[in-house]
């Protein structure tokens, strides 16, 4: 009846195989956007539930908007659906940058969730950092805020080198979010669908990109964060906002 009865060590149960990874800018204008693409994946064998995203913000960074919208006003809490093995859920951010140049500003990704047959919560944490650059270049996306599925779309995407320098080696990408179908553009992309090789930009010298789309591979009622992105190309060979 000893043996019989006596309890043993509770079993340990092991943090699951999640992933969450952040996509964005490795640096921004001061008084500019930053926008974060958070991608939390299930690779575990087991379900997982009640699932909440924190985002913890420095001193700097505001939110801006979200997609899908968060729980509360100030952006730092977002709901989940129970992820099933191989699900993946995005959420994109769009922040307002504030701070000196050169000072780095960390985004904290906090996943906090549970096994769908364990009442234990447990954490992932991943972190991001951003540098602060100068308000050289102004960048500014315009478009239609609603439309149906097929209706045929035009966004314009406006540079301006505001600094009293040339900016060479120039690129300017777009970052479509899923369901956009892209139709045209004037000029035409350089690389793909959605890059253009602007080259030297002139102080105080400007453009526009107007390109057009539908969203016709898209559900009705479904929320949808199209990017732009001023590029240059670095002495390393990379390319960085």
């Amino acid at each position: 009846a000893y043996f019989a009865f006596k309890k043993g060590p509770l079993p340990q149960v092991k943090e699951a195989n999640v992933e969450v990874n952040i996509d964005g800018p490795e640096s921004a204008p001061s008084g500019g956007e930053a926008v974060y693409r958070i991608r939390v994946k299930n690779s575990d064998q087991q379900k997982l539930v009640d699932l909440e995203l924190e985002l913890v913000y420095p001193n700097g960074i505001q939110f801006v908007d979200s997609s899908p919208k968060p729980e509360n006003l100030s952006g730092t809490v977002f709901k989940i659906a129970d992820l099933l093995p191989g699900l993946e859920v995005p959420v994109t951010v769009k922040t307002k940058v504030m701070g000196n140049i050169n000072e780095q500003k960390e985004l904290i990704a906090k996943l906090h969730y549970k096994y769908s047959n364990f009442n234990s919560e447990f954490i992932k944490e991943s972190k991001l950092l951003l540098r602060l650059a100068a308000s050289d270049v102004i960048l500014e996306l315009s478009g239609p805020t609603s439309s149906n599925n097929a209706q045929l779309l035009v966004y314009t995407i406006h540079y301006k080198n505001n600094s009293d320098q040339e900016i060479k080696n120039a690129r300017i990408s777009a970052d479509f979010p899923e369901g956009f179908i892209y139709a045209s553009a004037t000029p035409l992309p350089d690389l793909g669908n959605n890059t253009w090789n602007i080259g030297s930009l002139a102080a105080k010298g400007e453009g526009d990109i107007v390109l057009q789309g539908n969203f016709s591979a898209s559900g009705a009622g479904e929320s949808k964060t199209m990017v732009a992105q001023f590029l240059v190309l670095g002495q390393s060979g990379e390319y960085y906002t």
